[in-house]
């Protein structure tokens, strides 16, 4: 289990992330925060994998912010979720390693993808085996080695690695899949998982196919191509 930390003055907005984030199976809302010393205190007392930090805080404003909880937990990811567009604070914030920057205004679909792409960055930051460089590429964003299976020209919406793992799990399940049972796999809301699966119809690399359920009602199963 992911577990987040969702830093946020306005109470409003934690509750709308918090909603967010209770749509991924993955994930657990372990605090909320409405400052500075409350986010410390919670990283300080307890485990966080992820948090959501909006950059200005009563009693913080700035990268400052991130700055001192990588101090506190090194370990620690950040997205940060805030209102400003400063050239300073977006080339700051990811030269101290942040995963994501979000600006407000474009909030709720891009977190929801952000969560979903976290997912698999999480998964495979925490893999038990040896990394190769393909999955080191992976990590860091980066795709040097052309492939002929690989995806171009994504839409909005749509995360190259998490397509990848979606079309690999779908190729593992011979007998199909639904798109919530995708989501389960991926730690996603259903509607994410169709978004993908839906995705990978129209790339033709998947077809769909009406299944009975026991109650009678058709249920829509996704199958590699």
């Amino acid at each position: 289990m992911i577990r987040v930390l969702i830093c946020e003055d306005d109470f409003r907005v934690a509750n709308v992330h918090e909603s967010l984030v209770g749509q991924f199976a993955s994930f657990e809302c372990v605090g909320k925060a409405t400052n500075v010393q409350t986010m410390m205190d919670q990283i300080n007392e307890q485990d966080i994998d992820l948090i959501l930090l909006d950059l200005y805080l009563p009693d913080g404003l700035g990268v400052e912010q991130i700055m001192n909880v990588k101090a506190a937990a090194p370990n620690v990811d950040i997205i940060v979720i805030t209102a400003s567009d400063e050239r300073d604070h977006v080339q700051q914030a990811i030269r101290y390693g942040v995963y994501d920057y979000i600006i407000k205004s474009h909030s709720f679909e891009r977190l929801e993808q952000s969560l979903a792409n976290y997912v698999s960055y999480f998964n495979l930051m925490n893999r038990f085996a040896p990394f190769d460089q393909e999955h080191i590429d992976q990590l860091l964003g980066r795709s040097l080695k052309p492939e002929s299976n690989a995806f171009h020209d994504l839409p909005k919406g749509i995360d190259g690695m998490t397509l990848q793992h979606v079309h690999q799990l779908l190729k593992a399940m011979a007998e199909g899949i639904t798109a919530e049972e995708m989501g389960e796999k991926l730690g996603a809301s259903r509607t994410t998982a169709r978004r993908y699966l839906e995705y990978l119809i129209q790339l033709e690399r998947a077809v769909a196919m009406p299944v009975y359920g026991v109650v009678g009602r058709p249920e829509r199963k996704y199958f590699s191509r």
